[in-house]
């Protein structure tokens, strides 16, 4: 792939580009901004990998492997506490957004509430969702299964999970979230992509071929025979199974989702809670540092940092990957270009 040059862009107008793009393959224009703000929202926090650079699966999902571009999602089963929901086979965005506000107005009612989302694509990244439970003041956890099953048991050489990313998001008072997000593989999917596409190597340990050697060259990585080894080994692959029964078990499907919020105020005061986070936040960052580390960093806070400074600039500097698979989708959709600042 030609590598071009980085691009600054306003928000607004990749915002915006993106859109347009959406509705070129007739997603309505509410359903694109939807999904939209999910892939910039990652963007901002640095994780191009589920960012901008979605735009070219966004495609092939909808025209090639037929995902329904106006999806109608359907409650099929709700009690005070929980809620089932059907995706009517459309972007994992649009019933997980419904399901996070069923959660949040539930849990706020009842204390506690969990949703199972089935027949839907990719959400495209979970941050967002687990986010938007903590912002409304309560503890938020959001996993997903996943179709591609790269991933095997320790000791091993046969693919028996998917990547099966889980999100963990909690209010920290004045400070910002707490967000855990993760795969629970030793590296996602995408980012193999990405650094083939990049020329990158890989650290040893990480992938392998079908026999179990390792593999730092991304571009040998070949999907349905190759392996992505659990994070940590066995802890990594008892959380991906954990995801599994929460997700397939629960769902009957593949690309299953569960989520819950619990409403921490019907268990502890919030000015007690708050002084409890900000101990921990403090413990965390005030830790010794090693040689060159400037900063410690709790989960979530320095990729929300970049995010504000980001809106604050009103810009973003898109990678040559991303501004490569823009350009795909200008030249397939037939439509122009967004304006860069450079």
């Amino acid at each position: 792939m030609t590598q071009q040059a980085k691009k600054d862009i306003a928000i607004e107008e990749v915002t915006q580009y993106l859109v347009t793009a959406l509705t070129s393959i007739e997603v309505e224009a509410e359903n694109a901004k939807a999904i939209v703000d999910i892939m910039i929202d990652s963007e901002l926090r640095g994780h191009s990998d589920h960012g901008i650079f979605t735009i070219t699966s966004l495609f092939n999902w909808h025209l090639k492997d037929g995902m329904n571009p106006n999806p109608k999602p359907q409650i099929i089963k709700e009690t005070p506490v929980l809620v089932s929901i059907d995706g009517d086979a459309g972007c994992g965005v649009i019933a997980m957004n419904l399901a996070v506000s069923k959660v949040i107005e539930k849990a706020k009612s009842s204390g506690l509430a969990a949703a199972s989302v089935t027949n839907t694509g990719n959400p495209i990244a979970l941050a967002a969702y687990a986010n938007a439970i903590a912002e409304a003041g309560l503890l938020g956890f959001v996993c997903t299964g996943s179709p591609n099953v790269v991933m095997p048991p320790p000791g091993g050489l046969t693919q028996t999970m998917g990547t099966n990313p889980l999100a963990f998001a909690a209010p920290a008072g004045e400070h910002d979230p707490f967000i855990l997000d993760m795969s629970t593989s030793a590296m996602a999917g995408v980012k193999i992509y990405q650094a083939a596409l990049n020329g990158d190597r890989i650290d040893a340990g990480l992938i392998e071929d079908k026999d179990g050697n390792s593999l730092v060259n991304p571009a040998n990585f070949v999907l349905g025979e190759s392996l992505i080894l659990p994070l940590a080994g066995a802890k990594g692959y008892g959380l991906a199974s954990m995801v599994n029964i929460l997700t397939s078990a629960l769902t009957d499907d593949v690309r299953g989702h569960f989520l819950w919020a619990l409403d921490l105020s019907q268990i502890v005061e919030p000015e007690a809670y708050n002084e409890r986070m900000q101990a921990i936040i403090s413990r965390t960052k005030s830790a010794r540092k090693r040689d060159g580390v400037e900063e410690i960093f709790y989960a979530g806070e320095r990729s929300q940092r970049q995010k504000r400074a980001a809106l604050t600039k009103g810009s973003i500097t898109l990678r040559d990957i991303t501004w490569e698979a823009i350009k795909q989708i200008s030249e397939y959709a037939k439509i122009p270009l967004p304006k860069t600042l450079n």
